[in-house]
């Protein structure tokens, strides 16, 4: 089984669409454990987004990581830094120690 991290660290921006939408490609195959991690500005993410600005659907894309059995992760201290709750969505919260742990086991690290 090849561990995959994927993470984002930046803002949402229409940039973001090909990087969800490879990785949910890399979940479909079966032998590949997908992760994704927002690190920093990437826990902006989980805010509601004018899909309009942003040019495609972002909740889409982890509602389908969700459903082919990815792990998503949100930063606890970003996340606390910038006022954004985790509470009611799909990513489960990550301390820094969880972070470096996801990140060395992962035989791929995609950012």
């Amino acid at each position: 089984m090849k561990k995959i991290a994927v993470v984002i660290d930046r803002a949402p921006d229409p940039n973001l669409f090909e990087l969800l939408r490879m990785t949910v490609g890399m979940t479909i195959e079966d032998e590949n454990k997908v992760s994704l991690l927002l690190l920093g500005d990437g826990v902006f993410c989980i805010n509601r987004i004018d899909e309009e600005k942003l040019g495609f659907d972002m909740a889409k894309h982890f509602e389908m990581l969700k459903a082919m059995k990815a792990d998503l992760y949100a930063h606890t201290e970003s996340a606390e830094q910038r006022n954004v709750s985790l509470s009611g969505t799909w990513f489960q919260s990550l301390d820094d120690g969880a972070t470096v742990e996801i990140l060395a086991e992962s035989d791929f690290v995609v950012s």
